[in-house]
């Protein structure tokens, strides 16, 4: 049984970062508002944590469909999905701010380092999120309290797009600009 849970994380692996990937670039590319709630409209820290975090609700809804297909028991998958997204915020940001603190720079883009932050915090959260998940069950109160606090994490994450707070995770340093970015336009 486990080793459904082992197959999806790495499937979910894969999918996060291919998804995560593609949005980074989608509204660019496109300049489509469509596009705005689930894409990076900058080049800030929290658009490139929002990429992260849509795709990982959009193949938790795909993983969830899939257990529940299979009848196979998932009590604690709000719990894996809340950790796995808290994870991956809480390393991107580490691991971003940490590097810059380190070597006492401006927080210019490190394309390398930025991308290995963006993969090495997925891989985190999908390994946490899999002990989590195959962790006997912590009850419906700790369950349902994770699915209000998913549910507002998702409104969140698209409220500040677009009502960007003035503060340095939502600067974009290329740009020096705040929130939706017009291709072709400084805001």
């Amino acid at each position: 049984m486990e080793n459904i849970y082992v197959v999806y994380s790495i499937i979910g692996f894969f999918v996060i970062s291919i998804l995560g990937t593609l949005f980074h670039f989608l509204y660019k590319f496109s300049n489509m508002k469509l596009f705005i709630p689930f894409c990076a409209v900058n080049e800030s820290i929290y658009e490139h944590i929002k990429i992260g975090i849509i795709p990982m609700y959009i193949y938790g809804t795909i993983e969830f469909l899939c257990y529940k297909y299979k009848n196979i028991n998932i009590d604690n998958f709000s719990i894996s999905l809340l950790l796995k997204i808290v994870i991956f915020v809480i390393f991107i940001l580490i691991l971003y701010f940490g590097y810059y603190k380190l070597i006492k720079k401006d927080y210019k883009n490190n394309l390398i380092y930025d991308i290995f932050i963006f993969y090495f915090s997925i891989f985190l959260a999908q390994f946490v999120s899999y002990f989590v998940i195959i962790h006997e069950s912590f009850g419906f109160a700790v369950c349902f309290c994770s699915y209000v606090m998913i549910s507002f994490i998702l409104f969140i994450t698209i409220y500040f797009t677009y009502v960007t707070p003035k503060h340095t995770i939502f600067k974009d340093n290329k740009t020096g600009t705040y929130g939706i970015y017009k291709i072709g336009n400084k805001k």
